[in-house]
């Protein structure tokens, strides 16, 4: 179910209720019902962003990088990821509601 919701947030963009549940359900279409406890899955989707953050927060500190252009790198997606996370959490609320809606 977590790859159902990434894929469903990445095609439908930033706050698309119509492409969301449109892509959740043509997924149920071709599957049947969907059983999920919603929030589970979506407190599951941190921990892609956080093994995301780890990996640059090793480059912006030198741990693992070999060069200094990597290591800026690093450092701007360590920024870039901070960012994500917040904006996720802040999003779950919205997104709970829309697949309670969904039923």
């Amino acid at each position: 179910m977590h790859d159902l919701i990434e894929t469903a947030l990445y095609w439908s963009g930033t706050s698309d209720q119509d492409r969301f549940s449109s892509f959740i359900s043509g997924y149920k279409g071709e599957n049947g019902a969907i059983t999920a406890d919603w929030e589970a899955v979506l407190v599951n989707g941190f921990s892609g962003k956080l093994g995301w953050l780890e990996y640059n927060l090793k480059r912006s500190l030198w741990m693992e990088c070999t060069d200094e252009e990597e290591q800026r790198l690093g450092t701007r997606q360590v920024i870039e990821t901070i960012g994500e996370l917040g904006e996720y959490a802040d999003r779950i609320p919205e997104l709970l509601k829309w697949l309670k809606e969904m039923k």
